[in-house]
């Protein structure tokens, strides 16, 4: 049995939802609400995610666009200074440069301490 997604009340208020679930139910007057259901959400997280996206062991998506691991880039820590603070920044260049040396120093990245345990 599939795991509930604590997301599923908010995605079915999306228009992807929502259309896609007009959509069904006009096509095919005999169709379950059950499987219209299914079938709208998974409309609903390509709309988000993409129709190719990735899914880890646990089922969850795998970020793959630009700013997720991997394919940071200069403006992605710039806005993060900019819109989440100081700290916020600091904890996302020391991830990066402990994660990736190399794409660290590919940003000009400033290199920070490590973070002293509380």
């Amino acid at each position: 049995m599939a795991k509930a997604d604590p997301e599923a009340p908010a995605k079915r208020q999306s228009a992807a939802y929502i259309m896609e679930s007009n959509k069904l139910f006009r096509s095919n007057p005999e169709i379950t609400e059950a499987e219209v259901d299914r079938l709208a959400l998974i409309a609903a997280d390509q709309a988000v995610f993409g129709h190719d996206a990735k899914k880890d062991k646990k089922g969850n998506y795998i970020p793959q666009g630009i700013g997720s691991p991997g394919r940071e880039t200069s403006n992605h820590f710039a806005a993060i200074r900019r819109y989440e603070g100081k700290e916020a920044w600091e904890a996302a260049v020391r991830e990066i440069q402990k994660r990736d040396p190399k794409k660290h120093a590919e940003l000009n990245l400033p290199k920070l301490p490590p973070e002293k345990p509380a």
